[in-house]
């Protein structure tokens, strides 16, 4: 039952996002370079926790689309997470873990355009 376990992973990303979203919104006003590192980590978390439901709609064990949506997942969790720990911590060396994630990112997105070249 991959299927069902990565949609309730990328349902519960996007729960989180837009809790932050709102959280954002109203409990605390993040001004000049604070809010655009925000506005990055959520448009990074929003947009890779909505491409993984399709991808949680494909159950096959191929490992090109298992390796794809696990990269995807933590390549954002390295990214946006990384950003939102900056941002909570004040401590610039989260800053560090940011670029791995989006490489980890890019090379989940690689896996899954192959699968897909490859089951056209």
């Amino acid at each position: 039952m991959v299927t069902g376990r990565w949609l309730a992973v990328a349902a519960l990303s996007m729960a989180l996002a837009v809790g932050l979203g709102a959280l954002s919104a109203h409990a605390f006003e993040l001004q000049g370079s604070f809010r655009k590192i925000f506005e990055t980590a959520h448009r990074y978390h929003v947009w890779h926790s909505l491409a993984l439901i399709p991808l949680a709609l494909i159950d096959r064990p191929d490992p090109e689309l298992v390796w794809g949506r696990r990269l995807l997942f933590g390549g954002m969790a390295l990214f946006s997470g990384s950003l939102y720990m900056l941002l909570w911590s004040g401590s610039g060396l989260w800053g560090r873990v940011t670029p791995f994630g989006g490489v980890v990112m890019v090379l989940g997105w690689l896996l899954v355009a192959h699968y897909g070249w490859r089951n056209r």
